[in-house]
């Protein structure tokens, strides 16, 4: 779920691209596919992804006027991503640090 919710607000998600079949990720990820379910429902209520009857799940658009605390809890919760798969990687956070600025740096000069 927190990681659709990040490639969502990202951008790697764009708006009405279809996530993943319940049956396929379940196998992808080796769970349960209730538990899949559960995820694709509590990503329907947070507005995050939209069901379609027979077709499946699709990411939602992010909402232009969103608040700002809405748009930083989004943020939120890329960093969080971002901060575990550093850690997964056995990245220093300094190092991390360092190279969010190079990105931020990049993003300047475009």
């Amino acid at each position: 779920m927190e990681q659709i919710a990040a490639y969502r607000s990202s951008g790697v998600l764009p708006a009405g691209s279809q996530l993943p079949s319940i049956r396929s990720l379940a196998k992808q990820l080796a769970v349960n596919p209730g538990t899949i379910v559960k995820a694709y429902n509590e990503l329907e209520h947070a507005g995050i992804a939209v069901s379609q009857k027979g077709k499946g799940f699709f990411v939602t658009a992010i909402e232009q006027i969103a608040s700002r605390k809405q748009r930083e809890n989004e943020l939120s919760e890329s960093c969080q991503l971002l901060v575990q798969q550093a850690s997964q990687l056995d990245i220093p956070f300094d190092r991390l640090i360092q190279l969010i600025q190079i990105e931020i740096k990049h993003h300047d000069k475009t």
